[in-house]
């Protein structure tokens, strides 16, 4: 979960059944099977935080530790490794948008979290 120095839930993954769900500001934005890339996207989004002068805090839990060090195994890296790879991946994504023109703060959000999960149809998107 990432919090302000509030203590405020910002953003969260969290798991529903078989299916890890990202929810911003409250609101859900979707759904995966693999939370890895929504964790990404969330150090990503407190790093851009961070360097905007805000602190923030970035927590997770033993099972999403756990999962990204087999992924990272898997991939003959650290956890640290793998996660700052694919963190790297939402950079891009910024630097191009940036080239484009200043995109809002909720919408770099909202694309990053649509990329990393897809958000599910409408009928079946569960209730944050």
């Amino acid at each position: 979960m990432l919090t302000n120095e509030d203590g405020q839930v910002v953003a969260a993954i969290g798991l529903q059944g078989r299916e890890w769900l990202l929810a911003i500001g409250g609101q859900t934005m979707g759904n995966a099977e693999n939370p890895v890339p929504m964790l990404a996207m969330l150090k990503h989004l407190a790093n851009v935080q961070e360097k905007e002068g805000r602190k923030v805090n970035l927590e997770y839990s033993e099972l999403l530790q756990k999962l990204l060090d087999t992924l990272a195994a898997e991939s003959e890296q650290t956890a640290d490794e793998y996660l700052d790879k694919l963190v790297a991946e939402f950079e891009g994504v910024d630097a191009a948008e940036g080239e484009e023109g200043e995109a809002a703060e909720g919408d770099v959000a909202e694309e990053a979290a649509a990329e990393a999960a897809p958000a599910a149809d409408s009928d079946s998107k569960p209730q944050a």
